[in-house]
Formats: structure tokens, C-alpha cells, sequence
């Protein structure tokens, strides 16, 4: 985990999401990183986004808003 992926295992991703058995993933982002995003884990962020890998829309401007205003 943590290692930049070798260029085989980029490969075997890119065969995964062009065969039949992806033929149901949209809409999300596959991430060939040695495990780094996973690793990453989840954030519970304040104003109702609950649970949520990234900040949602409605938390930054709440949290930051002042700061972006200026």
C-alpha cells in the first residue's frame, strides 16, 4: 500500500473497465493508487454531510465562508 502501481496493474484496471463485468460502473472514480485514497478514510463533516469521504458543497462554504468572502 502507498506504492505508485506498476504499469501492469494500470493495464489490469483499464481491461476490468473495458470488459463485461463493468458493465454497471458509472459514475464514480476508480482509483489505481496502491491503496493512498483508501488510506485516506472518512470524514465526519459538520452541517448535515454526515459520513462522507470529501467535503461535501454545503460544509466549506459554512466552515470557510468568511475567509472566502474576502
Amino acid at each position: 500500500m502507498g506504492a505508485p502501481p506498476p504499469p501492469e496493474e494500470l493495464g489490469n484496471a483499464v481491461l476490468f473497465l473495458a470488459g463485461d463485468l463493468a458493465a454497471f460502473v458509472t459514475g464514480t472514480t476508480l482509483h489505481v493508487d496502491g491503496g493512498c485514497h483508501a488510506s485516506m478514510g472518512f470524514n465526519n463533516w459538520p452541517y448535515g454531510d454526515s459520513w462522507v469521504p470529501v467535503p461535501i458543497g454545503g460544509t466549506l462554504p459554512r466552515m470557510f465562508g468568511e475567509m472566502i468572502e474576502k
